[in-house]
């Protein structure tokens, strides 16, 4: 998550020790003397409400500014503050009403632009909170931390490029402003500038040894270089600095998983359900807890993240079955018929039915700790299967038939990277040993116009309505050519050959080298050494086309 756009104002005091008062418990004295001799100042009553807050006593400081808003109904001080309040008990809507009050009385106000902008924002109403801080910004366009958090939205927005424009400005305006070095940072991995990122890094590191973000944006950085050693180093002092940096730890489980330490990796991933595009699910169903033995119990196992997330771990759930009373699984409506015929003894639903009468509930990324199954498993067969004839017939004519996709989900945060033009993999329609087949779902319009222009390929996408026809498809294919998104997880759970093109900064599943992985016996993968360069990868890989066309046979690749 982006640093310091939605700040709260004021933090929790603790008391100090007895008899001496803390300076804030002083505060709180000489504001109370002050407000006998005037009951009814809201400013003295709304000073008295933020130094509760600050000492944690929050139902008194929300009972002040009540008071206070009764005697001055339109005070920007008091509706702010109450605003404060009220997000800070998840009162969202109300904390809302609270800011536009202030702002409504007090336009040009940056501190509560933000505020209103992070309550927006947690709503996940981002295009209204994004709007909150540009108005403030035709006010105050030099004010380093509005811009910061403008910026920090526009990260979280997926829009990297014009995030780390407001972030570069908001560190000319000041440089010693490390919310906006931080969210730069995030913006510039997300747009892959990872040397960039190193060498800015170092040049803080030198400056402010002690920085604990800028550790841990450096390590990020170097992870995503493969330099674990080196990103191991940084991402350590990062978390002896600040043990509970969200970045640091999330870049201590991506490091932990691509170095191989599985058993360790796994309870650092927990970490994922702080990030704020990832909230946990509610409920009201206790959690099944690590050593809690599942006989008798039913579980509700929640999918999570993407969809070949859900087909990677899926795996998992006829060994808990196995284990437990009752597995049910709430995934993604369109995985629902194809895991229905896939998984026995599983129960398997549309997420939004949720637990039922379950009485534990599970993420499924966290089967494999939970099962103790720490390191990468194969079922010893494939786990997924094809039922029904295929959306898309052609003649058995001897020719290899070869599924292909270059492109993932728009919205995923790699995608700039994993996905490659379709231009790069036309080489492959273009063999007659070969019948290519396009399992690209709802490619461009000028995409597609190639496509049928050529005539080198057909077009199955328009027919791909759910995965049980998409695993139909797959199973009539002798090889699946794809970058890394869900096709290349279903073809290597149905045991398919896939090839895979992956680039330099890969998921945290894939490892950092090799062509094989343990997930998928079947599959091989094309690793990219340059960031952003496809030529070594695409080389190697229709040099293996070539070999496999020119030994003639099928079900080799």
């Amino acid at each position: 998550m982006a640093r310091g756009q939605a700040s709260r104002s004021g933090g929790r005091g603790a008391r100090a020790p007895a008899p001496a008062p803390s300076s804030r418990e002083a505060d709180l004295a000489r504001l109370q003397s002050l407000l006998a001799r005037s009951p009814g100042d809201a400013r003295i009553l709304n000073n008295i409400a933020v130094t509760l807050r600050a000492l944690g006593r929050q139902d008194e400081a929300r009972a002040h500014l009540e008071r206070a808003r009764a005697i001055d109904p339109d005070g920007p001080d008091v509706n702010h503050n109450l605003g404060n309040l009220l997000s800070d008990a998840g009162s969202l809507d109300e904390a809302v009403l609270a800011y536009r009050r202030a702002l409504a009385a007090r336009p040009d106000a940056p501190r509560t632009s933000i505020q209103l902008a992070g309550a927006l924002q947690r709503l996940g109403r981002k295009a209204e909170a994004l709007q909150a801080t540009a108005d403030a910004l035709s006010m105050r366009p030099d004010d380093a931390e509005l811009r910061n958090a403008h910026g920090a939205l526009l990260y979280e927005m997926k829009r990297p490029e014009a995030a780390l424009a407001h972030l570069a400005y908001a560190m000319r305006l000041s440089p010693s402003l490390r919310a906006a070095r931080a969210n730069a940072g995030l913006a510039a991995n997300a747009l892959g500038m990872f040397e960039r990122i190193v060498a800015s890094a170092r040049a803080v590191l030198a400056r402010e040894p002690d920085c604990a973000a800028t550790h841990a944006q450096l390590g990020q950085a170097l992870v995503s270089l493969g330099r674990l050693d080196e990103a191991r180093a940084h991402v350590d002092a990062a978390l002896a600095l600040a043990p509970d940096d969200l970045e640091a730890l999330m870049a201590r489980s991506r490091l932990l998983f691509l170095s191989g330490d599985w058993e360790a990796a796994w309870p650092a991933y927990s970490v994922r359900w702080r990030r704020a595009d990832n909230p946990p699910p509610r409920t009201k169903v206790p959690q099944w807890q690590p050593g809690e033995d599942p006989a008798g119990l039913s579980i509700f196992v929640h999918a999570e993240q993407g969809l070949g997330d859900t087909i990677n771990f899926c795996r998992y759930l006829p060994v808990l079955a196995a284990r437990a009373r009752h597995v049910r699984f709430g995934c993604q409506e369109p995985l629902v018929d194809l895991l229905r015929a896939s998984l026995p003894g599983v129960e398997v639903v549309p997420h939004p039915q949720g637990p039922g009468q379950c009485a534990r509930i599970v993420p499924l990324l966290d089967l494999p700790m939970r099962l103790g199954m720490h390191d990468p498993w194969w079922p010893g067969t494939p786990y997924l299967r094809a039922e029904g004839p295929p959306p898309l017939s052609w003649p058995e004519d001897g020719r290899l038939a070869v599924g292909m996709a270059w492109a993932g989900n728009p919205d995923h945060g790699n995608d700039r990277f994993r996905s490659i033009a379709a231009e790069r993999l036309v080489f492959l329609a273009g063999d007659p040993r070969a019948r290519v087949v396009s399992l690209q779902r709802q490619p461009p319009d000028a995409v597609r116009e190639r496509i049928d222009a050529a005539g080198l390929m057909l077009d199955a996408g328009d027919r791909l309505h759910s995965f049980s026809d998409s695993a139909a498809l797959v199973e009539r294919l002798d090889l699946v050519v794809t970058v890394d998104t869900s096709l290349a997880h279903l073809a290597g759970a149905m045991g398919k050959p896939v090839w895979m093109l992956l680039p330099s900064a890969p998921d945290w599943r894939w490892g950092i080298e090799g062509e094989a992985t343990p997930w998928y016996p079947s599959m091989r993968i094309f690793r990219q050494r340059v960031h952003g360069d496809w030529s070594a990868p695409l080389a190697e890989l229709a040099a293996a086309f070539d070999e496999i066309l020119g030994r003639g046979a099928r079900g080799h690749a």
